[in-house]
C-alpha cells in the first residue's frame, strides 16, 4: 500500500508537469519605461521628460517606432521626424494615481509597436492610459494593422490622411479605442488578431499642441497550443485515470496471490 501511495503521488506530479509544459500563456511585449534614468528637459515646466521616441539604449525594454497620425498645420512633410522627435517623450511621473514613468505623445504624433502573433491564440493587450490639459475634443486613439509597414531606418512614418503614400492611413487600422480626455487613469484590455506574422499596435493624440496623452504598463499576452494541437488531459482525469490502473494492479496481485 506504501508503494500504491508512492505510485499515485508521483503520477499526479508527472501529469501536472506535462500538462503545464504542454499549453502555457506568454508575454508577447511588455513595456512600463522604468528602465529610464535620465530627464533632461522640462515640458512643461515642472515635468521632467526625456524627449524623443523611447529607446532600448535609454531604458525602454521593447522597440518602438513613431508615426504621425494627424494633418496639423504646424507640420510639413518635410521635417517629420524632426517633429515626432519632439512629441514624443517618456515622462517621469505619469501624474494623477501613477508616480512611475510613462510614455507621452501631442500633436497627432503616435508609438507604435510590432510583434507577430504566428502559433498564439487568445491574444489580449492592456495598457494604461489618461490625458493632460486635454480639450474637449482631444483624443486618445488606439488600434491595431495587419501587414508589413516600411518604416526603413529612421524608426519614424508618415501615416497622415493627405500624405499617407507609403503606409496604411488610419482609416485602414482597426481602431478600437477613441476616448478622453480624462485626468484619471484608465485601464483597457483588447483582444487582438491571432496567427499575424506581423501586427502593428499604435497609440496616438489626436490634436493637441501642448495638449498630451500617455500610456503606460503595456503588456501583450497570448496562448501557446499543445505541440500537435492536442489538448491536454486536466490534471483530476489523469489522477483518476491513475488510480483506475493502480486498482486493476492492486487486484490482480491480490488474486494472484491467493
Amino acid at each position: 500500500m506504501h508503494i500504491g501511495r508512492v505510485f499515485v503521488v508521483s503520477f499526479a506530479a508527472a501529469c501536472l508537469v506535462i500538462t503545464a509544459a504542454s499549453a502555457s500563456t506568454v508575454t508577447i511585449f511588455c513595456e512600463d519605461f522604468e528602465g529610464y534614468t535620465s530627464f533632461p528637459a522640462q515640458i512643461p515646466a515642472g515635468d521632467p521628460v526625456n524627449p524623443g521616441l523611447p529607446l532600448i539604449s535609454e531604458g525602454a525594454k521593447e522597440t518602438w517606432y513613431g508615426g504621425r497620425f494627424y494633418n496639423t498645420t504646424s507640420q510639413s512633410s518635410s521635417n517629420i521626424a524632426v517633429n515626432i522627435n519632439e512629441d514624443l517623450a517618456v515622462q517621469k511621473v505619469g501624474g494623477g494615481s501613477n508616480n512611475t514613468k510613462t510614455g507621452r505623445m501631442e500633436d497627432g504624433a503616435g508609438l507604435l509597436f510590432n510583434i507577430s502573433t504566428v502559433g498564439l491564440s487568445n491574444i489580449a493587450l492592456d495598457f494604461d492610459w489618461r490625458t493632460f490639459s486635454a480639450g474637449s475634443t482631444d483624443r486618445l486613439k488606439a488600434g491595431y494593422y495587419v501587414g508589413d509597414i516600411n518604416f526603413g531606418t529612421s524608426m519614424f512614418h508618415e501615416f497622415r490622411n493627405n500624405t499617407g503614400t507609403n503606409g496604411p492611413t488610419w482609416n485602414q487600422w482597426t481602431q478600437f479605442l477613441s476616448d478622453g480626455p480624462s485626468n484619471t487613469w484608465k485601464h483597457v484590455t483588447q483582444s487582438l488578431p491571432a496567427g499575424a506574422p506581423s501586427l502593428w499596435v499604435a497609440f496616438w493624440f489626436y490634436k493637441g499642441e501642448g495638449d498630451y496623452a500617455k500610456v503606460d504598463n503595456i503588456k501583450v499576452t497570448g496562448w501557446r497550443e499543445p505541440a500537435g494541437g492536442q489538448t491536454p488531459i486536466p490534471l483530476p482525469a489523469a489522477a483518476w485515470m491513475g488510480l483506475a490502473g493502480l486498482g486493476m494492479l492492486v487486484g490482480r496481485r491480490y488474486l494472484g496471490s491467493r
